[in-house]
């Protein structure tokens, strides 16, 4: 096994991925990534609220969490985003 990456299998055993908002929330370091993601979302005007026609359902959301790893195998990031349950 290379040194790279027997580093980067230390780092990710050593760092917990939340498996839901709330849980990711009691982390600074993932509640900034959180933040980050709604920034953007507003920034671009990803969405609008709007009235919801009758007779359709709304479609659901879930956050997904994942680290971005430099190549030695430190975190070069925490990224969180909201995505749609398009499968709806």
């Amino acid at each position: 096994m290379s040194e790279s990456y027997a580093l980067t299998i230390n780092q990710l055993s050593n760092i917990s991925i939340p498996s839901n908002v709330q849980e990711a929330l009691t982390d600074p370091a993932w509640a900034k990534a959180v933040n980050e993601e709604m920034q953007a979302l507003q920034k671009n005007s990803t969405w609008e609220l709007v009235s919801l026609p009758e007779g359709k359902k709304t479609i659901g959301c879930r956050w997904v969490f994942t680290m971005k790893l430099k190549t030695d195998g430190s975190i070069d990031r925490y990224k969180a985003r909201l995505v749609a349950k398009g499968y709806m």
